[in-house]
């Protein structure tokens, strides 16, 4: 074998070296191409997470949730914004009144009343998307809020699709409510609510919430337990429990529509929302479960009940479903 057929052969390892560098740069170029490529749309996303340091997206669709940064970060009329209120706001105190079937068969847990710092806050969020309304356009703003937030209370479940109540199911269920509510009303507790989100859905459940922001409410505890709820708000919650006592409420309770499917289909609609589960509401849960438990007794198969984690009481909603 000749010297220089040596040399060559010997080259090989050392080429081998070099070519296989450059087609790991050349990857690497590429990739990062892609990836910048591939990011831009999600760019805005990270900007407004850097600018907004606070701010906690579950989703990185900017170009659909931007709206919500504008909503609790751009500085309303008084000076402060949507978010900075909030958090100086004292907690919101939940008096307990008694569970019922609403219209549809929705079963329900209703609280006395919004207290005022409730009402408070309500007015601010619509001062915020009075303002958001004026600054971008986005589809389904809530300007007006709607009669399911007017008063406090919690959807447990709904009947299930083409189920109705008979009268005497019906009876059954309100008199076990009265029990636990009223001969038995420590039963039920209070709830102080400090934790509220800006919760964007996929479901009305909210079961499937696809970008969510938390804002904690840092004010005074005892200033909020020492609040009281006003008149009004306790005359829309009484007016509420005596409709119940009609002879034909029957008829409103097995009315079409807002049956199990209308909760668990797929929608797309935003609220501030305070989840039970957030706002050291584990006793409450549980008498729920139990509430649940015994009107399946009553009448077996015939309610949905929504996740426990996904229990809410809504302060505002923000774009319609």
């Amino acid at each position: 074998m000749s010297e220089e057929h040596m040399v060559t052969i010997s080259s090989i390892p050392r080429l081998r070296a070099f070519y296989t560098c450059m087609l790991l740069s050349c990857s690497a170029i590429l990739a990062y191409i892609y990836i910048v490529t591939s990011n831009d749309t999600h760019m805005a996303a990270r900007r407004l997470d850097a600018s907004v340091g606070h701010l906690r997206l579950e989703t990185n669709n900017a170009k659909e949730n931007g709206w919500a940064v504008v909503l609790l970060e751009e500085v309303a009329s008084n000076g402060e914004s949507l978010r900075a209120q909030m958090q100086a706001a004292d907690p919101i105190y939940l008096r307990p009144v008694k569970p019922f079937v609403s219209w549809n068969g929705v079963v329900s847990f209703l609280f006395e009343g919004w207290p005022d710092q409730a009402i408070k806050l309500q007015d601010e969020i619509q001062q915020s998307i009075e303002l958001l309304s004026h600054k971008q356009k986005v589809k389904g703003l809530m300007i007006k809020p709607n009669s399911g937030s007017t008063f406090p209370k919690i959807s447990l479940g709904a009947l299930c699709d083409g189920c109705t109540l008979t009268q005497n199911e019906l009876d059954s269920i309100h008199s076990l409510c009265e029990d636990v509510s009223f001969s038995r009303k420590d039963r039920w507790p209070s709830l102080l609510v400090s934790k509220f989100k800006l919760s964007v859905y996929k479901d009305r459940q909210q079961a499937n919430v696809v970008y969510q922001d938390t804002i904690t409410l840092g004010g005074s505890k005892a200033k909020a337990m020492a609040g009281g709820v006003s008149d009004a708000q306790k005359d829309r919650v009484r007016q509420i429990v005596e409709e119940i006592q009609d002879p034909n409420y029957i008829q409103k309770v097995n009315k079409p529509g807002h049956r199990a499917s209308h909760y668990q289909s797929e929608v797309s609609g935003a609220s501030m929302i305070a989840f039970v589960a957030d706002n050291e509401g584990i006793h409450l849960l549980q008498m729920i479960k139990e509430l649940n438990n015994n009107i399946d007794k009553i009448c077996p198969g015939k309610f949905v009940w929504f996740p426990e984690d996904s229990l809410h009481i809504t302060l505002r909603g923000v774009l319609d479903s």
